[in-house]
């Protein structure tokens, strides 16, 4: 569009000077669009990299505190099912395990959106400290409990 603008000017239109201004300024419009759209896909993208976090975070903290229930559970094992308790013990353990990783993962997404320094830096440092805190000791720390018993 550019070179037909252009094309007209120098061909001696009598709109041509016309035509190559108001293409300058479709052309100064549309590069700010441009940067606003990029501007825009950034806090989009944030926003998705920070949801994902959250939902990660939020279902290995339900999974923790749902296997910490079980297994500091007093009527746990107490009729059939106390028969089966080592083997239960071996699958919550065995769970724990493959969730390593999971936590790792989480912990290590969540100091990279810290190091960006992010709006919702607060909660996402909150939900950290609260993932870091549950180590694989402390997941672990109620199972040799439960084999004495």
């Amino acid at each position: 569009m550019g070179h037909v603008a252009q094309s007209m000017a120098s061909g001696g239109h009598p709109e041509g000077a016309a035509l190559v201004t108001r293409h300058d300024q479709l052309a100064g419009s549309l590069a700010r669009l441009q940067r606003l759209a990029a501007s825009r896909q950034a806090a989009l993208m944030e926003s998705v990299c920070r949801h994902e976090y959250l939902a990660e975070s939020a279902e290995l903290e339900e999974w923790v505190a749902e296997q910490q229930a079980a297994a500091s559970s007093e009527d746990y094992g107490q009729d059939y099912e106390h028969l089966l308790l080592p083997q239960a013990q071996q699958q919550l353990r065995a769970e724990k395990e493959a969730r390593d990783d999971c936590f790792q993962d989480v912990l290590a997404r969540g100091q990279r959106l810290l190091d960006e320094e992010r709006p919702s830096s607060a909660e996402i440092e909150e939900r950290c400290r609260a993932a870091g805190g549950v180590g694989a000791a402390d997941r672990l720390a109620l199972l040799p409990e439960r084999r004495q018993k």
